[in-house]
């Protein structure tokens, strides 16, 4: 095990966090694809009190696989360092500021935000501070 991926799986049982993906299919995932990719429902759940967990509850987000770690099949499932070190840990400003910083869409846009509202709502500020070391 790498030192990124012992980062993550350390975070996630400090926690108290149970971390699953399943394979849902091979299709265009971003916007800007080009090419299809192995796409994974990731759950991260938790019942409050277990290993310390301050709050409990769960949340899913889709997850498109790298094209290079993607065979058709789901054989190579994400880890938790990839959808850790991906997900959105800062709050996000206003739409114009994010099409200066980014060039984006608003469906983007409006997407990146519900992943920050989820993640804002599962984690505690704390577990947002440790997240954001994740990367």
């Amino acid at each position: 095990m790498d030192k990124y991926t012992e980062q993550a799986e350390n975070f996630l049982k400090k926690h108290g966090i149970r971390f699953t993906t399943k394979f849902i299919k091979h299709d265009l995932h971003f916007v800007d694809d080009k090419k299809n990719r192995d796409i994974f429902k990731i759950t991260l759940s938790r019942i409050k009190g277990i290993n310390g967990g301050d709050k409990d509850g769960k949340f899913s987000l889709r997850f498109g696989q790298s094209i290079n770690d993607s065979d058709g099949y789901g054989g190579i499932a994400p880890t938790a360092y990839d959808v850790l070190a991906c997900s959105t840990k800062n709050v996000l400003g206003s739409f114009a500021n994010f099409c200066e910083d980014f060039g984006k869409t608003e469906k983007l846009y409006r997407a990146i935000k519900k992943e920050w509202e989820e993640v804002n709502a599962f984690f505690t500020p704390a577990e947002i501070e440790e997240l954001q070391d994740i990367n």
